[in-house]
């Protein structure tokens, strides 16, 4: 009996170590998330004044000298204002990405079918243009901050009517359903150009295109931050798509939460 005490107190030891290691290695990846997010804040706001100074500078350029340059003069000025308000979109998405977390907002009980009705309300006139039909269903109401689950709902609408079929006009579901575990699922789901499923995690990632530069707009961050506040509620966001058929994009997120996250500090 002695002996398999021993056992007992050995096991409960290294469980006890184990869980220890466990701990430290949670916070040194929370300390380091943390610390990649303060500096691509400092980054972003340091880049973005030099940014602004090339662009008064181009555009004294032009203002003095247009008249006196030439064809391929025009075409390199040209050139640098579209490399200036590339780079400076990359800024502010970079931005908008850090601040997920260090300058998110209290959790509060959020009606998601009020976000999705703003939401639609937002992107009315892209709705119209693209001769759109949204499909909204009953959405829950769960914990969250409200300033954050609108671009979330923003960018993955918007997503749905950037990659449409030009032969189609685009049909976008959001539905949802509550899950046993005091979670809801949130699908966005249509019928546009779709993608390739082996690349349903690389285009969670910063600057990760589902399709190349060129006939699409945007620089590849919507989703990131779609991931990104999706985990800050405790949540995942998937994939799933076939080329040429549509996307369905899933948002799987607490109801509640036992300690509503208060904001954190830059």
């Amino acid at each position: 009996m002695a002996q398999g005490n021993d056992d007992v107190r050995e096991l409960r030891r290294q469980l006890e170590e184990t869980n220890k290691a466990m701990w430290s290695l949670y916070k040194d990846l929370d300390d380091r998330n943390a610390e990649l997010d303060r500096f691509a804040l400092i980054a972003s706001h340091d880049l973005k004044e030099p940014a602004r100074r090339v662009m008064a500078r181009l555009d004294r350029l032009e203002a003095e000298c247009g008249d006196r340059l030439d064809a391929a003069g025009k075409d390199h000025v040209a050139d640098m204002r579209q490399t200036l308000e590339r780079m400076t979109t990359l800024i502010e998405a970079l931005l908008n990405f850090a601040r997920v977390t260090s300058q998110g907002g209290p959790f509060a009980p959020t009606d998601l079918n009020a976000v999705a009705d703003e939401v639609v309300a937002d992107l009315s006139s892209r709705i119209r243009e693209a001769e759109a039909r949204i499909e909204l269903g009953e959405l829950p109401t769960i914990d969250g901050d409200p300033l954050q689950l609108h671009p979330l709902l923003q960018n993955l609408i918007g997503n749905a009517l950037k990659f449409r079929k030009e032969s189609l006009p685009p049909v976008i579901r959001v539905t949802s359903r509550l899950i046993a575990d005091d979670s809801c699922e949130i699908r966005v789901a249509d019928n546009g150009i779709g993608f390739d499923p082996r690349y349903a995690q690389q285009v969670l990632q910063p600057f990760r295109r589902r399709h190349g530069r060129g006939r699409y707009d945007g620089i590849g961050m919507g989703l990131a931050i779609c991931d990104k506040i999706a985990t800050r509620h405790g949540g995942t966001i998937t994939l799933d798509g076939v080329l040429g058929e549509g996307t369905t994009v899933t948002v799987v997120l607490p109801r509640n939460h036992a300690v509503r996250p208060a904001p954190t500090e830059a």
